[in-house]
């Protein structure tokens, strides 16, 4: 996989969104995420932590399914805190 310049920026974004993840249980501690994506030219599309849009939500789908469903994502690049969820 190639490497981009602002590769490690993205990444520290993603860091500074995960911080500001909401949790859906007060029993128990959910994984802080945080989630940024670039287009295929290195432009910041969008970034959400875990659970901003909607408690619970996994920062990775507010992302592709909540902000930016419209848009055509082909050669951009997810960076996320997490290995992203599959199911």
């Amino acid at each position: 996989m190639e490497r981009h310049p602002y590769d490690r920026g993205y990444m520290d974004l993603a860091v500074q969104v995960m911080l500001g993840s909401e949790s859906e249980h007060i029993s128990k501690p959910d994984p802080l995420v945080g989630a940024v994506i670039a287009s295929p030219e290195g432009k910041l599309l969008d970034s959400v932590g875990r659970g901003n849009l909607r408690i619970g939500a996994h920062a990775e789908y507010q992302l592709l399914d909540r902000l930016l469903q419209d848009r055509d994502l082909r050669g951009s690049t997810l960076y996320v805190t997490l290995e992203p969820c599959t199911k």
